[in-house]
């Protein structure tokens, strides 16, 4: 190990332009970090050409080089006028970006740029400086310990800042803890200078932060930090900029990008302080604008498996075909992912031509064997599909370095985004176009057992994507495929759950002259709207559940809910709620009398002398015709000869929906807290949980957490009233508890 400043070192590096033997823009610069002269005789720059372990060439140095200044080597064809202390024609200096410069004392290397041994093309048409905080020479190249200009960059030739010459102050910018070099002309995610992409409609932007530290010996002064270059209004500075920093302490700065269209944005950002080598602070930031595309094509399902078991699913979404060799798929893997602008992709393929509609399928070359059914020689190998979970996909109209710029789709980011897992592009009623942005909301997330095991027909299938509606006509059959939650379903011909399943529809419509019967204990799901212009026939123990509350129904054909009672006895009373609007009790129980509609009106409860009866006999209230949403009727056993012990009634028309309030109110007796009893009922065509109800928030605070259903099981008294044994109860936490007088929990 070297004593700190005390011996020369290799302070520049430039690989600039060249033409053949016309000109070469090349030059090393040697620094003395001493406080003496030293004598260069006894020193060499030699060159390691490619990979080559032996030295290629060497320039014997003669001179002095004076205390803390510089010595400058240039290839004597150079062209920028620079004054240099030695011009030479060595061969030496006809380096390259993947060619190692070494400074040797009596033939032992004291210090190196690049790695001796390695084809690595490092350092083509850059600038090296090195750092000023660096003392002494490094026999094993460290990266680190320099500052990567653009190409050309003479700003501080022929002269160098070392701490070794006494206090100085030192900038150091990192983001995301990562390095940023003065003068970088490169954006990258992974130290924020890259921002990424946003729809310009968004209404926060994208926030970045900095790091200024001053890793020098005296105060580093900053005077100003500023937003330059022709895209300056796209991005906003976020705090005060202007700081005096002790040495071994920072400051931290916030950069907010907020797009105003698609496109790249770029902007520079200036560090105007005291450290002279590197003053102003200049680097590159960037981010991206994006939209939809109008693109015909789309990435419609992703497959990250174990293994090679990798897929990817492409559909023209348009009216119109699509031609061949005009699209590219491309893959950006790895480092590419984090600073995609600018550069080719890692791999990329042609797109065929597409019919409308039409979906292709991709998966990794070898070694893939799920899922099953996807492997029938239809699909297209390629080596685009050996992505990670981190990498990005496009679909691109050129494969260049403008790939980027040209695309019309993507999914994903640089981020671990994609492992182990499926995507597949939202359709139907969330359907999506096709965008240079990639929006996680515009995608549906599987389990890759979900996708193995998916059933044909359905769009979670690789190779299968449908678009819009589907219709059951009369063949019995779906004309675009099965309908599923995420797509509407339209039945034009007539339609039994028993034959063909229970059905999960974004929006169902049942056209005219068309009837959907729901048998019991099968069930249909809507997400959002249902529309009948034909029959809907709902069968007792059957449901139709109404999953968003904003669904609408619109009832312009016939809609009968079917419900049948347990066993009866003659002159027993049935609790009942209507599940559609506008029910009247005299049509609906048109076979009991027309004088056993009554309502619980709690108000009017009281029950001084404990025996469970109401003492003024007023609490039961004969009802109104028309019953109301939410509420309790009672209704006597079918005034029929012969006596039909059970009761089956139909509720027509339009089915209830959305949140439904039901009043609740108080006994007369305000100091009990055990008689409040209120008789509600279920307004919708389907069972509803008791935990989510009594759980509720607004619910909690008024009801005790039980309900109670009453059961039959006991003939009523000479008077013609009931035990309340006959009440089956269940409390949240607790469950279900049977009715005393007996019966099944």
């Amino acid at each position: 190990q070297r004593s700190y400043c005390s011996e020369l070192m290799i302070s520049e590096y430039m690989e600039g332009t060249s033409s053949g033997t016309t000109f070469r823009n090349n030059f090393i610069e040697i620094y003395n970090p001493t406080n003496q002269n030293i004598d260069l005789d006894s020193y060499n720059l030699t060159k390691y050409t490619n990979d080559n372990l032996s030295p290629t060439g060497s320039i014997p140095l003669t001179g002095t080089i004076s205390a803390y200044s510089t010595f400058l080597v240039e290839d004597i064809t150079e062209n920028l006028e620079i004054d240099a202390d030695l011009s030479t024609n060595s061969s030496v200096m006809d380096f390259n970006g993947n060619d190692k410069i070494v400074l040797r004392q009596n033939e032992e290397i004291i210090d190196v740029i690049g790695i001796i041994g390695e084809l690595t093309n490092f350092a083509e048409n850059t600038t090296w400086r090195r750092k000023s905080h660096i003392q002494s020479p490094n026999n094993q190249f460290n990266e680190d310990e320099w500052d990567i200009y653009g190409l050309e960059d003479t700003t501080d030739i022929n002269t160098h800042i070392s701490s070794c010459s006494g206090l100085i102050p030192e900038i150091e910018v990192t983001g995301n803890s990562n390095n940023i070099t003065d003068g970088s002309l490169t954006s990258k995610s992974s130290n924020n200078t890259y921002f990424g992409s946003i729809d310009p409609s968004s209404e926060n932007g994208i926030n970045k932060s900095f790091t200024v530290k001053n890793t020098g010996s005296d105060v580093l002064l900053i005077n100003s930090i500023e937003i330059v270059g022709s895209n300056t209004s796209e991005f906003t500075l976020n705090t005060n900029t202007v700081s005096n920093i002790s040495p071994n302490d920072s400051i931290s700065f916030e950069i907010n990008f907020k797009p105003s269209g698609k496109g790249i944005k770029t902007a520079m950002i200036s560090i105007t302080n005291n450290d002279a080598s590197e003053n102003p602070f200049n680097f590159i930031i960037k981010g991206e604008g994006t939209g939809l595309s109008n693109s015909p094509l789309l990435i419609t399902q992703y497959y990250e498996g174990d293994g090679n078991n990798k897929w990817l699913e492409i559909t023209n979404i348009s009216d119109s075909s699509t031609q061949d060799n005009v699209y590219f798929l491309a893959l950006f893997r790895n480092e590419d992912a984090s600073n995609p602008i600018g550069i080719k992709p890692s791999v990329k393929k042609l797109i065929p031509g597409l019919q409308s509609g039409e979906t292709i399928k991709y998966r990794a070359s070898l070694n893939v064997k799920l899922p099953e059914y996807a492997i029938d020689s239809n699909e297209i190998k390629t080596n685009i599909c050996t992505f990670d979970g981190d990498d990005i996909i496009i679909i691109s109209t050129t494969d260049d370095e403008y790939s980027w710029i040209n695309k019309v789709d993507v999914i994903g980011n640089n981020s671990t985004w994609g492992a182990n897992r499926s995507y597949i592009r939202k359709y139907g009623c969330e359907s999506t176009e096709a965008s240079t942005g990639f929006n996680i909301d515009d995608w549906l997330i599987y389990e890759i057992s979900e996708i193995n095991s998916a059933t044909e027909g359905f769009n979670l299938r690789i190779g299968e994507h449908y678009i819009g509606s589907t219709t059951f006509d009369s063949s019995n059959s779906w004309d675009n495929g099965l309908p599923d939650k995420n797509r509407d379903a339209v039945i034009n011909a007539d339609y039994s759950t028993s034959t063909y399943g229970n059905l999960e529809v974004c929006n169902l419509t049942i056209n005219t002259n068309s009837t959907l019967e729901v048998e019991n204990e099968n069930y249909i799901s809507i997400q959002n709207d249902l529309i009948v212009h034909g029959t809907l026939e709902v069968l007792h123990q059957a449901s139709i559940l109404m999953i968003n509350n904003s669904g609408t129904v619109t009832n312009n054909g016939t809609t009968n809910i079917h419900k049948t009672t347990t066993t009866l006895k003659p002159f027993d009373y049935t609790y009942w709620a209507t599940p559609v609007k506008n029910a009247t009790l005299s049509n609906v129980f048109f076979a009991s009398p027309q004088n056993s509609f009554y309502t619980f009106e709690t108000q009017n409860y009281r029950d001084d002398d404990n025996d469970s009866n109401d003492d003024d006999g007023n609490a039961w209230q004969a009802a109104n015709d028309l019953m109301e949403t939410g509420k309790g009727y009672t209704a006597m056993a079918p005034n029929t000869t012969p006596f039909i012990n059970t009761q089956s009634v139909i509720f027509s028309g339009e089915v209830n929906n959305g949140a439904i309030y039901v009043p609740v109110q108080l006994s007369d007796d305000y100091s009990k807290n055990e008689d409040d009893w209120n008789l509600i009922g279920n307004p919708y065509p389907s069972a509803i949980c008791a935990d989510s109800l009594l759980n509720n928030q607004n619910n909690k605070a008024i009801l005790n957490g039980s309900i109670y259903f009453w059961t039959h099981n006991t003939a009523a008294n000479s008077t013609q009233k009931y035990c309340s044994d006959d009440y089956a109860m269940y409390t949240v936490g607790t469950g279900g508890i049977v009715a005393n007088s007996r019966g099944s929990q």
